[in-house]
């Protein structure tokens, strides 16, 4: 019995909704209408912005539970453990807290969010010097990809010093 994620669309005459069922291993299946739960964490998140402490507590212990499973699946296939994704869910968190003055309103937050997971696994592969068959073709380029333009430049400033040493 492994872990994933099925996907199916239910429509009832004109409604057509999207739900997921999670499947995790020994575990029971759970369904997750993806639009319901959208509006919830939004309306949360921007009565949370609008000062209402409650509702930003709310919004931080729902959203754990879906970055929790974000980060197992992503960290299953990197060969990681749960420790690791609970620190992910963490950072995230955090995130989501100190950044939420940049949420625009108008916009659905669950892209919002998981582009912020997405961006600290990503952190976190690099952090920890990732493999390129630690994870899938799609993220391997950017995980192997860094900013070589802090040594660029000492290796500039390097060259600048010993060409003026030498004069």
């Amino acid at each position: 019995m492994g872990g994933g994620t099925d996907i199916t669309i239910e429509s009832a005459g004109t409604l057509v909704q999207l739900v997921c069922v999670t499947k995790q291993a020994g575990h029971a299946n759970y369904p997750m209408d993806i639009r319901a739960t959208e509006v919830e964490l939004r309306d949360l998140m921007i009565a949370g912005l609008n000062g209402n402490a409650a509702s930003h507590k709310t919004l931080l212990s729902r959203a754990s539970v879906y970055l929790r499973g974000y980060f197992r699946n992503h960290l299953a296939s990197a060969n990681r453990g749960a420790v690791e994704a609970e620190d992910l869910v963490q950072e995230v968190l955090i995130a989501i807290h100190t950044q939420r003055h940049t949420y625009d309103r108008t916009r659905l937050f669950t892209p919002w969010m998981y582009a912020i997971a997405r961006y600290k696994f990503l952190d976190y592969l690099r952090r920890t010097r990732a493999e390129a068959g630690d994870v899938s073709v799609e993220e391997a380029e950017e995980v192997l990809a860094h900013n070589d333009h802090g040594a660029v430049e000492s290796s500039l400033r390097l060259l600048s010093l010993q060409a003026g040493i030498s004069r």
